[in-house]
């Protein structure tokens, strides 16, 4: 899938909707545990991405995946 950079996502921004530290999101990412994009403006995150993480870690702590943030 093609996503513009528009809507893409920062590591401030990943870091608000997983409730993690910027750090952990660049660790994450490190380990390939966070699928990212490489830019001149750093690496940016596909919100799909987050949010199938996020249900992932919604389900390993036995949370509804209807949690709003």
């Amino acid at each position: 899938m093609v996503t513009t950079i528009e809507k893409l996502m920062t590591r401030s921004q990943v870091a608000r909707a997983l409730d993690i530290s910027p750090e952990r999101v660049t660790q994450l990412a490190r380990r390939g545990q966070l699928p990212h994009l490489r830019t001149d403006l750093g690496r940016l995150y596909d919100p799909a991405d987050i949010e199938q993480l996020r249900r992932e870690r919604a389900a390993r702590n036995g949370q509804s995946e209807t949690v709003s943030r």
